[in-house]
């Protein structure tokens, strides 16, 4: 076994469904509690002083403000690398381990594979034996398209999880282990981003530096993810919709940024017109698309990033377009 420093990064907001299942396998993948890093990110539901009384000896830290997905596991990264870890993994609090030695597997792989930034492990979706797809292919216009269609057709075409070690062209950071030299070279996730593409956006910078994302099916966890909260004018959506263009103008090209966005908003206009007969919120329906329609504009204007971008630079509600910010706005909000 490798003799590599780690630690484990948690991160949860308002988790505190999960927390005890989640830190209960988590205490016995690392070799000292304190290497266990939980990052509450300004929860609301009493999670991080539950965490104070029942796990008083791991690494604890919290947010005053929610700072979203990036911005929460860049903070418990940062303190994994002043601590001198050679290696740092992510996992998601809504998540059980199955393998209590899973993460020094991984390590030992990435001493083997010395080109190895990232690596992503077998994880299972709501059950064992049920595999998520984690290794997983960057966001292009034609992918997007056509996959639209394929999928729909055939789901399992773009399963590439599989039982081989394969190199990814980049791994869901729901279980991923970094190497701290990779992040000393390319830097940390894009904290605007927020949540969604950040991984993409964040291996693909590293590629560039030389440095590849893997695959290996080791077991790992099992992820508990949510049934709800993705209906197709959520803001979950939205973020997503919103950093593939933001992620396709940093590493794509203009052009298929904006005929990616043009495609969205078609196919949220259809959607719209289903709205009733699916009995969907046509007020959500409409404030999506709005929101949808300026943040893409506001891209591909090449405007700075401000209030209008959403989450995690601004607030995703009503009182958006009680402000100046719209298509005609006074310029760009920011967040102090």
């Amino acid at each position: 076994m490798s003799d590599k420093k780690y630690a484990v990064v948690v991160c949860g907001y308002n988790e505190m469904f999960n927390l005890p299942r989640c830190l209960k396998g988590l205490i016995h993948t690392v070799e000292k509690p304190e290497d266990l890093i939980f990052v509450d990110d300004a929860s609301t539901d009493n999670s991080y002083e539950w965490v104070i009384e029942h796990y008083p000896q791991i690494t604890r830290l919290r947010n005053q403000k929610n700072k979203h997905y990036a911005g929460a596991y860049n903070a418990g990264i940062r303190v994994a690398i002043d601590q001198g870890k050679d290696y740092v993994l992510m996992v998601n609090a809504d998540t059980e381990v199955v393998e209590d030695n899973f993460v020094k597997k991984l390590v030992n792989v990435a001493e083997r594979l010395q080109d190895a930034g990232f690596i992503g492990p077998k994880v299972y979706y709501r059950q064992k034996g049920e595999i998520q797809n984690t290794s997983l292919l960057k966001p292009t216009l034609w992918r997007h398209i056509f996959g639209w269609f394929c999928w729909r057709v055939r789901p399992s075409s773009y399963n590439r999880f599989g039982d081989q070690e394969h190199r990814a062209e980049f791994i869901n950071t729901i279980c991923c282990l970094i190497r701290a030299r990779t992040i000393n070279e390319a830097g940390l996730m894009d904290e605007k981003m927020g949540i969604y593409c950040e991984d993409a956006e964040w291996m693909t910078r590293a590629e560039g530096k030389g440095w590849n994302s893997y695959y290996v099916p080791k077991e790992s966890i099992i992820h508990h993810e949510k049934r709800t909260g993705y209906e197709h004018y959520s803001l979950k959506t939205f973020m997503l919709k919103r950093n593939i263009v933001y992620y396709m103008l940093l590493r794509r090209g203009w052009n298929e940024s904006a005929l990616y966005a043009l495609f969205a908003v078609a196919l949220a206009i259809i959607r719209f017109g289903f709205a009733p007969l699916k009995r969907e919120s046509m007020r959500r329906h409409v404030y999506f698309l709005r929101r949808l329609v300026i943040v893409y504009w506001k891209l591909l204007l090449r405007k700075p990033l401000g209030h209008w971008f959403g989450p995690p630079l601004g607030s995703w509600n009503n009182s958006y377009f009680n402000s100046s910010n719209s298509l005609q706005g006074q310029g760009d909000h920011r967040d102090k």
